[in-house]
């Protein structure tokens, strides 16, 4: 089985997974700067279900237009 490099046609920087629930993560993902409103902020933390490996897109965004920083502190926050 291929691994899942790619969300909504973003690749994906990182991924967490999300407590007990298998196959669940909470994604880092970097928009082109000519795709993004804020350039200095392309990333955007998202949740995907890695069960679901033919649908492309996240189950939701936890938040757009983010530093590096930013989405880093936020992919890695516990709960």
């Amino acid at each position: 089985m291929n691994e899942v490099t790619e969300s909504n046609g973003y690749p994906i920087i990182h991924k967490v997974p999300i407590g007990n629930d298998p196959g669940w993560f909470r994604i880092m993902v970097q928009r082109p700067k000519e795709r993004c409103p804020f350039p200095e902020a392309p990333y955007v933390v998202a949740v995907k279900d890695f069960n679901q490996l033919d649908y492309d897109g996240w189950a939701y965004a936890v938040s757009y237009d983010l530093s590096f920083e930013a989405a880093v502190e936020l992919l890695n926050k516990k709960g």
